[in-house]
């Protein structure tokens, strides 16, 4: 019943009304707005709050009403910590915002003792009954409080205004009232009497018990439209242009007495507090109009619509989102594979190397310990051998010069200088030596000869191995180039999509969690 009553008064509402609940509810500058009303209680300002509401309103002319009953709604659940849920059908929708006024209710006696001591005198009446009831009860207590302490001309002026209203309702409620006052007629001057001797409350609580809601609609107005008001001066002209309940609650009076304190806490209290002092009076302001006037079913059509593209919209994002999440799932797992394919080879090639280089060691092992003037391999290996041999034999003559030492000192110092010349001379020709082995191994490896084939051949298929690995290798490093390409690409989609997504999410609260 909550969700019902509370959903038809929101989709009930239209125009300049439905956007000064959007602003006071979803406008990020609401505690500026709100801070600016202190300067409407200074003598002689214009009406710097009014003035800016009214700039906004303009400025949501062209917004669908049901855009902005979905971000009412959707900025009450956010307020309350309510996880969004599907928004497709009528039942869901009135199940959701019953939630938000269930939620809204526990807060406010968790955060109001007088609210709290109002529902335990009150236990049977429903959460939104509960919080309407009880501030149109503060409301109603102002009145009678400043209506019974004000000058007579403007009692008299306040007590016209409530002839009129009861002037205007049905004769047989105008009897209602009689029988409740005890009087035979309605008259200005039986009022005015009745004020005057049993105070306004008495006249109030007959009207209340005959109009119901319809009467705190317009004690409110009738307030909010008395010059000087709680000892302010305030132009009544100024309020000539709020036509509706929901403005009327909306002037900077009403806010400031309904939240319960003066400037100095709407300076410093946090917006969020304050955001969350106001959801019940967003709710009294949205629920009392329709409470007070006639209840023609509304359809929420238009906003399960808009809903729903939504969701159906984000859906399709966030599908787009999975498939390339798995796209790059894939590409990682493809690109890890080629790279530990292509380090395997790598390793194959490191260890062919290896495997090379110790077959050509054992090959000049093997040509150290052969007679290599009875090899055939080509001429210029039997030059080249030639020259070994001959600086072999060379080599072999230094050495033996060295076990020759002469007598005397002198004889000692001429061996030790031709011995550092011996070392010099046998570490070049020992140089000289390797170069000429390792031609002498080049040769052996590009001839025909039997000698060394077992070798030769086996360095060759090496080599043919890991020239065709690096062919391999290049090929798997231009297939991984193109998915870490690939890869690229899909992100910079997916950074955009999820831009997009959290745009939707920033726009309709509680797609992510559905």
């Amino acid at each position: 019943m909550n969700g019902r009553i509370f959903g038809q008064a929101l989709f009930s509402l239209h125009g300049k009304d439905l956007r000064i609940i959007y602003i006071l509810c979803c406008d990020t500058g609401i505690m500026d707005l709100l801070g600016s009303k202190i300067q409407d209680l200074l003598p002689g300002d214009t009406n710097h709050f009014i003035q800016k509401l009214e700039e906004k309103v303009t400025a949501l002319q062209y917004r669908s009403d049901e855009d902005l009953q979905l971000q009412i709604v959707l900025e009450m659940a956010k307020r309350m910590d309510l996880r969004g849920a599907h928004l497709s059908a009528d039942q869901e929708l009135e199940e959701y915002v019953g939630q938000i006024i269930i939620i809204a209710e526990r807060r406010m006696a968790e955060q109001d003792s007088h609210y709290k001591g109002y529902k335990n005198n009150n236990a049977d009446a429903g959460p939104l009954q509960s919080m309407v009831h009880f501030q149109l009860d503060q409301l109603l207590q102002l009145a009678v409080k400043e209506i019974d302490s004000a000058s007579a001309d403007a009692r008299s002026e306040y007590v016209q205004k409530v002839e009129k209203f009861i002037q205007a309702m049905p004769e047989e409620k105008q009897t209602q009232i009689k029988q409740q006052l005890g009087v035979d007629k309605l008259t200005n001057e039986m009022l005015q009497r009745i004020v005057a001797t049993s105070g306004a409350s008495v006249l109030f609580a007959a009207i209340v018990e005959v109009s119901g809601f319809a009467f705190y609609t317009t004690a409110t107005s009738l307030l909010a439209s008395l010059a000087g008001l709680f000892g302010v001066t305030l132009s009544f002209g100024t309020y000539t242009a709020l036509t509706s309940f929901v403005a009327v609650l909306a002037s900077p009076i009403f806010l400031l007495l309904l939240l319960g304190g003066g400037g100095f806490f709407l300076y410093r209290s946090q917006n969020q507090k304050l955001q969350n002092k106001m959801l019940p009076i967003l709710i009294l302001q949205i629920t009392l109009p329709f409470l007070s006037g006639q209840q023609e079913i509304v359809s929420y059509t238009p906003l399960i619509t808009l809903w729903k593209t939504s969701h159906d919209q984000y859906q399709i994002l966030r599908t787009k989102i999975r498939d390339i999440e798995r796209t790059l799932e894939d590409g990682k797992k493809q690109i890890a594979s080629l790279t530990g394919e292509i380090r395997s080879k790598e390793q194959t090639i490191f260890e062919n190397n290896l495997s090379i280089e110790n077959a050509k060691a054992a090959l000049k092992t093997k040509l150290i310990q052969t007679d290599l003037e009875q090899l055939q391999v080509s001429n210029r290996f039997t030059v080249l051998a030639a020259r070994y041999i001959e600086m072999r034999r060379e080599a072999g003559s230094i050495r033996h010069s060295k076990q020759y030492n002469e007598a005397g000192l002198m004889g000692w110092i001429r061996d030790q200088v031709k011995s550092v010349s011996n070392h010099m001379d046998l570490s070049e020709l020992q140089r000289r030596q390797n170069e000429l082995l390792n031609k002498l191994l080049n040769e052996v490896l590009a001839g025909t000869q039997e000698w060394g084939r077992e070798e030769r051949e086996r360095i060759y298929i090496t080599k043919q191995h890991n020239q065709d690995l690096r062919h391999h290798i290049v090929k798997l490093q231009r297939e991984r180039a193109d998915y870490e390409l690939q890869q690229e690409r899909q992100q910079t989609t997916l950074t955009d999509l999820r831009k997009e997504q959290k745009s939707y999410e920033l726009r309709i609260y509680g797609l992510e969690h559905i």
